[in-house]
């Protein structure tokens, strides 16, 4: 990315990995952890993947790239975060309000 700070790439990837997130929830809404108590074990441990991703974002830069290492390590794991939290919300809002109109 020509003429782009680390900073700009990153929230270009966070904005395009909470798209991806938040469209899989809504595409595929019976996917994913049905109570409230699992969707927060999952989100947990997405955010503790997402402590991790730094280093190995950085190895797979190291070893192929910037062009390789973004898309296949940095954007599967903000993705993954971005849609566990989003099962929470969904998973909470259902625990508020069971009864549709």
């Amino acid at each position: 990315m020509v003429g782009l700070s680390a900073a700009a790439v990153a929230e270009i990837y966070a904005v395009g990995a909470a798209v991806l997130g938040l469209w899989g929830v809504v595409r595929f809404p019976a996917r994913g952890p049905r109570t409230i108590s699992s969707a927060v074990v999952v989100a947990a441990c997405a955010f503790g993947l997402l402590h991790v991703t730094g280093g190995l974002t950085r190895a797979a830069i190291e070893a192929a790239g910037p062009g390789v290492g973004l898309p296949c390590v940095f954007l599967p794991f903000l993705t993954l975060t971005f849609w566990s939290a989003a099962h929470v919300v969904r998973t909470a809002v259902e625990q508020l309000a069971p009864y549709r109109r």
